[in-house]
């Protein structure tokens, strides 16, 4: 009876410490969640992304429609003082700060529009395009800093350079980010759910045809 133990004991030791898997139940769950995550996070890219550029594209519109408007009110301004004063006058009516150049690249209006100094105003890498007769429209990505530039024909200035600052579109765009995300989060919750229910429904399923295998193969 002591061999015997001896014999027991290690297997009842190798039954205790062998280590247990995960049923097929919670591997399905797992593989619905991991699905519905990747999902998620492909959409919240995709969105994101998209949203960005909407944000953009809509920033440089307006901006770029407020500059061509005000460069046409300024080519009846004859004289520099009359310039002067209609680029100030513009900027207000607009919204932007607005800056004009001759065709030298010097400055013939004031060093602060709409309280933002030319200092903080990307205008050398744009300038030199425009002095040329080109039309420019830079942004950032989320389009709350817009720079246009528009050549002028005619009047003491050749170039006029705007600049629209709106901190409001990088908040707007930071609050459609996070709805974004929440979304993903729930979808990727549901999707874990929805796989732990299909897939208790499968194992059941396949407990019932196994009982039935063992009931047929027992005669």
């Amino acid at each position: 009876m002591v061999e015997r133990g001896e014999h027991t004991r290690p297997r009842r030791w190798a039954r205790t410490l062998r280590p247990r898997s995960l049923s097929l139940r919670w591997w399905l769950a797992a593989l619905f969640a991991a699905v519905a995550a990747i999902t998620a996070v492909t959409i919240v890219a995709v969105l994101g992304n998209r949203s960005e550029g909407a944000f953009r594209e809509s920033a440089q519109d307006v901006a770029a429609g407020k500059t061509f408007a005000a460069a046409a009110v300024l080519a009846d301004a004859t004289t520099a003082s009359a310039f002067r004063r209609g680029v100030a006058e513009e900027a207000e009516r607009r919204g932007l700060a607005m800056f004009a150049f001759d065709s030298t690249g010097r400055l013939v209006t004031s060093s602060v529009s709409q309280g933002i100094p030319l200092a903080d105003v990307p205008v050398h890498e744009a300038l030199p395009s425009v002095l040329l007769g080109r039309r420019v429209v830079q942004s950032t990505r989320d389009g709350a800093r817009t720079l246009v530039g528009v050549p002028l024909r005619r009047g003491p200035a050749a170039a006029l350079i705007t600049y629209a600052h709106r901190p409001e579109l990088s908040t707007q765009l930071g609050i459609v980010r996070d709805e974004t995300i929440v979304a993903a989060a729930w979808a990727t919750l549901l999707g874990a759910v929805a796989g732990l229910l299909a897939a208790t429904l499968i194992t059941a399923r396949l407990r019932r045809i196994a009982g039935a295998a063992a009931a047929i193969e027992s005669g």
